[in-house]
């Protein structure tokens, strides 16, 4: 076989390969005898059909079809690995006329992987967030811990106040319908954060035995086809709620001491000194990681502005594809619709949807891009040692044997071929992180902003 490169447009090869007389007669006798073992024609037994019986059964072109899909696939083997070609699809191929006697031409059409240019990435910079533990955070997380282990006292002789946990009866009346309803029995905590603050203001001061009613305008609910209620933003209509307060609970906090300590630190914690180290290691630790972790994705996301690279449609739409369809089995899984019912119940803009589903498929195609240019041009494969620390992760995060799950994945390549893949994005990630430049920026965090330091 003799093969030349006729065109190239961006990442569109065209190659065109020459198969000599002799080789494709012989693809096309190794054809005919396949066939001869298969053929069940009445009046000859089978494996004994006469080559000339054949060929009047089945007719000349189908054996040459037969034959070239015997000849295509070791063509394209031997093409791809002649050219060093990296697909991203498959290829295409156009047969010129068959005529006896005479070479046959191919044209194959493949679509590579486009170059990458990407930048110097010592001279990238990015910033990492260092967030100093003062008093104030810790003092935070000591409330959280506390406010996690607390249990609930029932208080008497004075209203309810923010922060209580109160238990009511209510009923419910919409605006129109005259239809009574059986009081209903709930707990709710007075917390902005829990609450409307319409039913939060009616609550607060009140006692065991008050009745209070709240009015609300709330979104007018309407049968769908399916007969699901479905809310209508357009539309509105006032529900009222009528409730009495049966009793008061407050959260009882326990005492920052040894009882504590055991429970969240383990006995090796006996005073509160040791108590509020161990709080400020957790939070810089936790602080320091999300630090880590952010920089990292501000890292690829600057050097993917910084590369350039024209993004294939075809990679283009086939994330798109891939996108979409997690929509829908997500809407199909949560609300148990089809896209079409929820793109209708939500008046979903379909163009819009596309438009930004679009934007959000070139970013990945163009991060994935960059991450593979960057892996090939630094040399970053996956070992057999990195593929079974993953495999160790993963067989604990299920609680399994990890032979066992090594088992599992010898036999699911796409999984496999998965993992291998997310290795090699974080081993080039960790790469890029060695050699760019981090510039360290100390910020406040909120009192708001400290979460709670327990370890489970």
């Amino acid at each position: 076989m003799r093969s030349e490169i006729i065109s190239q447009e961006k990442n569109v090869v065209k190659i065109q390969a020459q198969v000599s007389q002799e080789d494709f007669k012989k693809s096309f006798e190794e054809a005919i005898n396949e066939l001869r073992k298969k053929a069940n024609i009445k009046g000859f037994r089978k494996g004994r059909v006469p080559r000339n019986v054949l060929l009047l059964h089945l007719g000349k072109e189908a054996i040459q079809s037969e034959a070239l899909e015997k000849l295509i696939p070791e063509m394209l083997d031997k093409i791809v690995e002649d050219y060093g070609l990296d697909l991203i699809d498959r290829p295409k191929v156009e047969i010129d006329e068959i005529k006896d006697g005479e070479p046959l031409n191919l044209t194959f059409t493949f679509e590579t992987r486009p170059e990458v240019e990407l930048p110097e990435i010592e001279e990238l910079e990015v910033e990492r967030e260092v967030v100093e533990v003062n008093d104030e955070l810790i003092d935070k997380a000591v409330e959280e811990i506390r406010f996690s282990f607390s249990e609930k006292e029932q208080v008497e002789g004075r209203p309810a106040k923010e922060g209580d946990i109160v238990e009511i009866n209510y009923t419910v009346k919409v605006e129109g319908n005259d239809e009574s309803q059986e009081p209903q029995k709930t707990t709710v905590e007075l917390s902005p954060s829990t609450l409307r603050k319409e039913f939060l203001d009616a609550l607060l001061g009140k006692e065991v035995g008050d009745k209070v009613d709240v009015e609300l305008e709330v979104p007018k609910e309407k049968e769908n086809k399916s007969g699901d209620e479905v809310s209508n933003a357009e539309e509105t209509e006032r529900v009222g709620y009528s409730i009495e307060i049966l009793s008061i609970f407050e959260k009882k906090l326990p005492e920052v001491g040894a009882d504590l300590f055991a429970k969240v630190f383990g006995e090796d914690v006996q005073d509160e000194d040791t108590f509020r180290q161990k709080i400020k290691e957790t939070l810089e630790k936790r602080f320091s990681d999300e630090s880590w972790e952010a920089a990292k994705e501000r890292a690829v996301e600057l050097i993917c502005d910084k590369s350039s690279v024209e993004l294939p449609e075809t990679l283009i739409k086939r994330q798109m594809e891939e996108l979409r369809n997690e929509d829908v089995n997500m809407v199909q899984k949560r609300f148990g619709k089809s896209w079409e019912e929820y793109a209708k119940e939500v008046n979903l803009n379909e163009e819009e949807y596309n438009e930004n589903l679009r934007k959000y498929a070139e970013k990945l195609v163009k991060r994935t891009l960059v991450l593979e240019a960057m892996a090939e041009k630094e040399g970053i494969s996956v070992e057999r040692e990195d593929l079974q620390q993953e495999i160790a992760k993963l067989a604990q995060s299920v609680n399994a044997d990890p032979e066992r799950v090594q088992q599992v994945l010898a036999h699911d390549k796409e999984r496999l071929s998965n993992i291998i893949g997310k290795i090699r994005f974080e081993k080039t990630v960790n790469n890029l992180m060695n050699r760019i430049k981090i510039k360290e920026v100390s910020v406040s965090k909120k009192e708001n902003e400290g979460n709670s330091a327990e370890e489970n």
